[in-house]
């Protein structure tokens, strides 16, 4: 039994979700989505939504009202480890609540004989698997000891899970295996082509969009903590991608000569010591997609 574990503040993509879910996870599975709600009002939305939807829904003892975006992420994650996966045997996946998956998937298969699988963040020298797609064994020792705050690490700043590199380092003997990243999807990070060709036209470069293990696709910012000027396209993008999906017409494009790394490369490779939310290794090579100005400014006209 796999059990998934996706973090809600908005009631948007519970519904997505769930379809997609129920038509591409290939073995059983229990989804939970858990209510991180900064109101009452959306609390009460996403609860009405999980009904109707007949997905359980963990409601948190408290509102996700905390100060930073860092720790409205990883204070209810780390609520949960504690109270609901910490004891409990099971294959646990943990991803953010706009990440769709639109091509069938087994997780116990992917994670295979690993310890632990996601996508690999790395600062300087730290290395962890991002909380916004994670897979984790039951049967990983201390369990209890992992924290998924962010903070410092030898004077690096990590972010959510970022202490989880100290677990890592501590149990040397844990098998983990890196979720391959397309970096983010732009036409100065020349990976459009990873793009399936039915997205290609609706897809702008703002979105600055993530597909992982030719499987999932992370929209980025489905809770607007960014602000975002496109959020209302990254909307209507998502509601689009996700019936084609459901007509079974997302095929993604062969990745052949494209370079990814694996986690030995992520090990001993060195990362920007000035390290941004935007910064990959793709292609043999450090990328930055950090929108410049006058790219914001460029980008404001054209949504005007």
């Amino acid at each position: 039994m796999v059990k998934i574990y996706s973090f809600h503040n908005k009631v948007d993509y519970i519904r997505c979700q769930n379809k997609l879910f129920k038509k591409f996870i290939t073995e059983e599975y229990q989804f939970f989505a858990v209510n991180t709600a900064e109101s009452y009002e959306d609390k009460k939305l996403i609860k009405e939504e999980c009904d109707r939807e007949e997905v359980s829904c963990i409601e948190l003892p408290f509102l996700n009202t905390h100060s930073t975006p860092s720790a409205r992420n990883s204070i209810p994650l780390q609520w949960v480890w504690d109270n609901y996966i910490v004891n409990d045997e099971s294959t646990t996946v943990i991803m953010d609540s706009d990440m769709f998956l639109l091509t069938p998937f087994n997780f116990t298969d992917f994670l295979g004989d690993n310890d632990i699988a996601g996508v690999i963040n790395k600062r300087a020298h730290i290395w962890y698997p991002w909380n916004g797609l994670s897979i984790f064994s039951g049967n990983l020792p201390d369990k209890n000891t992992m924290n998924f705050r962010e903070g410092l690490i030898d004077g690096v700043y990590v972010d959510v899970s970022g202490n989880l590199y100290h677990y890592i380092q501590k149990h040397s003997k844990l098998k983990v295996k890196n979720i391959y990243d397309g970096g983010f999807i732009c036409s100065k990070n020349k990976n459009r082509h990873l793009l399936p060709d039915v997205l290609k036209e609706r897809y702008e470069d703002v979105f600055l969009s993530q597909i992982f293990g030719q499987a999932f696709f992370h929209i980025r910012g489905g809770s607007n903590w960014n602000n975002s000027i496109a959020f209302d396209k990254k909307v209507k993008f998502t509601s689009f991608m996700v019936e084609e999906a459901m007509n079974d017409k997302i095929k993604f494009p062969s990745t052949n000569n494209y370079r990814f790394i694996d986690t030995d490369d992520i090990k001993t490779l060195e990362a920007p010591i000035h390290w941004t939310e935007y910064t990959r290794y793709v292609n043999g090579k450090w990328i930055n997609a950090t929108p410049k100005r006058s790219l914001i400014r460029f980008v404001k006209k054209l949504l005007a």
